[in-house]
Parts: C-alpha cells; sequence; structure tokens
C-alpha cells in the first residue's frame, strides 16, 4: 500500500501597491490618530521617492566673511639675550646649571675660589694697611704733643699711604664676592663652557642666557603681502613641535626692499608664549591681508572643477519633481575652507552638499532632512502629546 504526501502551498502576499498605502493611511484617519496617520503617509511617501531618486541633503546658500591669510614659517627668537663672562679671575668650585636648561632669577650658575696666591696678597695688603695706619697714628700724636717735629707734609703723606693701602685691600677682599654669578633674569642657559676645577681668567665667557619670556619671528615676504601689513597687527602663531598656539603683533615692518631676494623682513613680537616653547624652534604665523563679506558664501570642498569652471550642485522643482541642477559659477576671493560666490547661485538657494556621487544633470532627487531636524521633530512631538495629556 503506497501513502503520499502533499506539500501544501504557500501563498505569496504581494507588495502594497500606491493605491493600498493611500487606502491604508485614509483607514488610520478615519480609525485612528490623524497626525499619526498624516506622518505615516509623509514616511510612505519619501519611501517611494528614494526608491526612484537619489536622497541628498541641502543647505541654503547663504552669506558669509571671506578672510584671506598668508601662513609663513620661521624661527622663534628670544628678544633679550645676555652673554655671561667672569667678572674676577679664580678657580671654578661649582657648575651646577645643565647646558639648555631653565633658570630662575639669583640662581647660581657658576662660584669661583680664588686663584692660587691670592690669599696671599690679600695678607700682605693687610699688613701695609696696618703699618700704614700705625705710621699715621703716631705722626698724629707728635702732632699734638710735639708739633715742631711734625710737618703738615709728612701728614699728608701718611693719610695718603694710608688710603693706598686700605683701597689695595678693599679690592682684593671685594674679589671674593664677585665670584658667586647668579643668572640676571630668568631663561635658558646654553653654550656652557668650563669643568670643574679648570682656572679662568677675568673677563672669561662661560655661558650665555636666552629670556624666553617673549619671543620674536623674522619673516621674509614679498613686497606685494608688506603693503597690506600694519604695525600692530594681531597675528596668530603657531608652533610646529606641539601645535600650541599664541598671539602676536606686527612689531615693525620695514622701509626698505632687499635688492636681491625682492622681499622685505616682518617681526612678529609675542609676549605671552606657552611654556612649551623652545628657543630656536619652527612656528606659522598666520597673517590676516583681507576680510571680505559677501552676500553668497559656499564650502570649498562643495565647488567643483570641470575645465577650470567652477560649478556646484543645486536643487530645483521641474515638472512638479525635484531635480538636480549644475550650477556654472563665477568665484571670487577665498580663503582656507570658504569661497565667495559672485554668479550662478542666489541667496536661499538650495545647494546639494550630501549625496553628490554619481549625480548628473537633471537627475530626480529627494532631500533627506538632518539629524537635528529629526531629533526637533520628534522633540516637538513629545511636547505636543505631553500637552494632550
Amino acid at each position: 500500500m503506497t501513502t503520499s504526501f502533499a506539500t501544501p502551498r504557500r501563498r505569496i502576499i504581494p507588495p502594497l501597491t500606491p493605491m493600498l498605502v493611500g487606502a491604508l493611511a485614509l483607514l488610520l484617519t478615519a480609525c485612528g490618530d490623524p497626525e499619526e496617520a498624516e506622518q505615516e503617509s509623509e514616511r510612505q511617501r519619501l519611501a517611494q521617492a528614494q526608491q526612484l531618486s537619489i536622497p541628498v541633503r541641502v543647505r541654503a546658500a547663504a552669506g558669509g566673511t571671506v578672510v584671506e591669510s598668508l601662513s609663513v614659517q620661521g624661527r622663534l627668537e628670544v628678544w633679550r639675550q645676555e652673554i655671561l663672562s667672569t667678572p674676577v679671575a679664580g678657580i671654578i668650585r661649582q657648575l651646577p646649571a645643565l647646558p639648555d636648561q631653565p633658570v630662575q632669577t639669583g640662581e647660581l650658575v657658576v662660584l669661583l675660589d680664588p686663584p692660587l696666591g691670592e690669599p696671599d696678597e690679600v695678607l700682605k695688603a693687610t699688613t701695609a694697611r696696618d703699618r700704614a695706619k700705625r705710621a699715621l697714628d703716631r705722626l698724629e700724636y707728635l702732632r699734638i704733643n710735639a708739633p715742631v717735629t711734625v710737618s703738615t707734609s709728612d701728614l699728608e703723606t701718611a693719610s695718603d699711604a694710608l688710603a693706598d693701602a686700605t683701597r689695595e685691600l678693599e679690592l682684593l677682599t671685594s674679589r671674593q664676592a664677585k665670584r658667586r654669578i647668579v643668572a640676571p633674569f630668568a631663561g635658558v642657559l646654553v653654550k656652557i663652557e668650563g669643568v670643574v676645577g679648570a682656572a679662568v681668567a677675568e673677563g672669561t665667557k662661560f655661558a650665555e642666557l636666552l629670556d624666553h619670556s617673549r619671543y620674536r619671528i623674522r619673516l621674509e615676504l614679498p613686497e606685494t603681502t608688506l603693503r597690506r601689513l600694519q604695525i600692530g597687527q594681531v597675528v596668530e602663531v603657531r608652533a610646529l613641535s606641539d601645535d600650541s598656539s599664541a598671539t602676536g603683533t606686527v612689531a615693525s615692518i620695514p622701509a626698505a626692499i632687499d635688492t636681491e631676494k625682492g622681499t622685505g623682513q616682518v617681526v612678529i613680537d609675542t609676549t605671552m608664549p606657552p611654556s612649551t616653547w623652545r628657543p630656536g624652534g619652527f612656528a606659522t604665523a598666520k597673517l590676516v591681508l583681507k576680510e571680505t563679506a559677501s552676500p553668497v558664501v559656499l564650502p570649498r570642498d562643495k565647488v567643483f572643477y570641470e575645465e577650470n569652471r567652477a560649478y556646484c550642485w543645486v536643487s530645483e522643482t521641474r515638472d512638479g519633481h525635484l531635480v538636480a541642477r549644475r550650477a556654472w559659477l563665477e568665484t571670487g576671493a577665498s580663503d582656507e575652507t570658504t569661497l565667495i560666490i559672485t554668479k550662478g547661485v542666489n541667496p536661499g538657494d538650495q545647494v546639494i552638499v550630501e549625496g553628490i556621487a554619481g549625480m548628473s544633470d537633471g537627475v530626480r532627487i529627494v532631500i533627506t532632512p538632518d539629524k537635528t531636524e529629526k531629533q526637533d521633530d520628534a522633540k516637538d512631538k513629545m511636547t505636543t502629546q505631553e500637552q494632550g495629556k
């Protein structure tokens, strides 16, 4: 006996037709919330349009200001530098500061001992001073008790001898105080020379101190740029090492041009630099040359070129449908991010900013709302529902 099994047939439900969508929207309107039915109908309409159109996002063309600037690179220079040298001769006892390290005002940078033989000179000068003083005291005593035996010239000679001996002793003893050398101002100690135990003569250079409380940058600029700058003009200075920035000003503009280079040297002064800046490091100065306001300004990345002709994509309505149109442009001044449009787009025109890939003239489009707009709509809906409760 043979048993057969029949496979049940599955019923395939056809997709909703536009008429059925409309009927569903009418049914929701009759039976439910009219606002919800209207939103459902709008969602269905957008879904159908997206099947045939390219989704895009647009921005209304608006005015703005284009800032023409010039960025020039230079080195950070300290505005003050002092050569440190030994005021007297001596032998290096301490050299505590390390090369290329910061020091504070009054901090010890080198300590000297007297050179060989100077203690003996101090002893001799002290003895000579005491002997001259005793001689003058004896003559003063004789002038009072035996005036006939002492002349005025003898007193003057003895007084001069005492003054000379005292001056010589003071000169020798004052040298020791000069052998403690401290930093005259806060800065960075560079080019340190000498080692502990080495003998140095008077006036020997042993280091350089750089004042890094402010910096200057010297820029070589063409003559056409110089006439667009002003003394005191604000400049943004940015270090290349860590991208830290500070505000500077144009300190000087040259009155003469280098005949060989055709440029002039502009000095930028920065008075409050970040602590991370280092003398000799590279920095970029951004000079603002001109600011231009325009009724239509577009982002540079939304302007395209074909055979050196500028264009952008805008949305317009044709036969009741939204389509994309290539708008040929005439441009003006520009900066790093924006571009002035002098012809081709008017204020308020809807410029396509997203969904441009594969775009062609006359293709149908559908505008997709921004995330912010969706969030605003959701907030408005929640507010309406709360007020209804």
